[in-house]
């Protein structure tokens, strides 16, 4: 799965092509007059949007969003423990009912409070997550992009760096703990351990019997 972090207000993230956007809003936000911004302001001021965390309204082939499918999500307060609950209700709606996601945008309306970008990415990613390795009728995931929208990318890029790679890590651990006795063997984990060594930054020893 790939994941790419951009610049987005709700403008730019109405013309993401995907085939969900869901748009995290944090309580005090105050939407534009774009198309996508009035939407949601409509929806603020009829109280068909609840701002609490996790609570959302779906919208379906909106005319002002290229995304097929749109789910305006409340964050509170925008909290790390918040952005994950409503990152998670909002994956669980488009599970339950529709086409599969194979392009997902989510943006956040207002700057993500610290640690928040990396919480939405690794919730992405621990929804997603399906391993199929010793499976011989598993479908794979079926989530292969994941665009992030944030009021500024610069500022954000670093734990953007960190979230993406402590993704990287988990999918790792989590392959290697689900597989049987049988396809984790240590000449497996030796070939394992070989193939980070390529990585930068990353050295291995492979201890044999002597």
């Amino acid at each position: 799965m790939n994941f790419e972090l951009l610049t987005l207000d709700l403008a730019g993230a109405a013309k993401q092509p995907a085939d969900a956007l869901i748009v995290l809003t944090p309580a005090g936000f105050k939407p534009g007059k774009d198309g996508l911004g009035a939407l949601l302001a409509q929806a603020l001021k009829a109280g068909d949007l609840d701002i609490k965390a996790g609570k959302l309204l779906a919208l379906y082939r909106p005319a002002q969003v290229k995304a097929p499918r749109v789910l305006l999500v409340g964050t509170g307060e925008g909290t790390v423990r918040q952005v994950r609950q409503a990152v998670s209700a909002a994956l669980g709606a488009l599970r339950s009912g529709g086409p599969a996601v194979k392009k997902l945008a989510l943006c956040f309306a207002a700057a993500p409070q610290a640690g928040a970008l990396r919480a939405a990415v690794q919730t992405v990613a621990d929804a997603s997550y399906v391993y199929t390795t010793t499976k011989s009728k598993a479908e794979g995931r079926s989530l292969t992009r994941v665009t992030l929208g944030v009021p500024k990318a610069a500022a954000l890029q670093v734990e953007f760096a960190q979230a993406t790679a402590a993704v990287a890590g988990i999918e790792l651990a989590k392959e290697w703990a689900n597989r049987p006795a049988n396809h984790a063997t240590p000449s497996h984990l030796a070939d394992a351990a070989r193939a980070l060594a390529k990585l930068p930054k990353i050295s291995c020893q492979v201890l044999g019997p002597r």
